[in-house]
């Protein structure tokens, strides 16, 4: 391959990333953050360099306990050690849920942000309720849907966006206990299937 064929293959790579993440975070045509793995590959590395990304904390049990539908990126109302206790990396939002109050305003529940390790007295509490940045037409959605039966609102992951803390949301059903087995099946079959062309190949 000649030296322009490698620049422009390059350029070519670059448009396709950008594209395809600016669509996962206009909730469009791609897995949610929650879904995806931590870069593994050169390719996937430069996806989130060239977005600004990084990760903090996935849900770990979002994709088998619940069938995942409306994916919502927003903001978060944070203090100052919360971020800086982020920006270390630490997070956990397994047990965390969203709920809408009576004024219409959105509100991360149950998500663990562990105390920032050089923080004073005034140290955050490591469980409250934190607001969610939604815009009013987002909340409607959501709440519509809420109503259903069946459905509820889970965090899909915790990241920086350049410099801000993002999370993306997702309206959730929950999943039955066969739903969860078929899911495992057919892990199962797609493993067996790999591992079957690693060998052939």
């Amino acid at each position: 391959m000649h030296g322009t064929d490698i620049v422009l293959s390059l350029i070519t790579h670059t448009v396709v990333i950008k594209e395809k993440m600016n669509a996962l975070h206009r909730g469009l045509n791609g897995p949610p953050i929650g879904e995806l793995n931590y870069p593994q590959t050169a390719l996937n590395g430069l996806w989130w360099v060239f977005m600004g990304i990084k990760i903090i904390c996935k849900n770990q049990r979002a994709g088998y306990d619940y069938f995942l539908e409306e994916k919502y990126e927003c903001g978060l109302v944070l203090v100052g050690t919360e971020v800086k206790s982020l920006r270390a990396g630490k997070g956990q939002i397994n047990e965390a849920f969203v709920t809408i109050d009576s004024k219409g305003e959105a509100w991360l529940q149950n998500a663990t942000i562990p105390h920032y390790e050089f923080g004073n007295i005034n140290n955050h509490p490591e469980v409250r309720k934190r607001k969610l940045l939604l815009n009013r037409l987002e909340i409607q959605q959501i709440e519509k849907k809420m109503s259903t039966k069946g459905y509820t609102v889970i965090p899909l992951g915790l990241y920086f966006k350049d410099s801000l803390v993002k999370c993306e949301i997702a309206l959730a059903k929950g999943k039955k206990l066969f739903d969860k087995r078929d899911d495992a099946a057919k892990k199962d079959v797609e493993l067996c299937r790999r591992c079957f062309v690693g060998k052939v190949n």
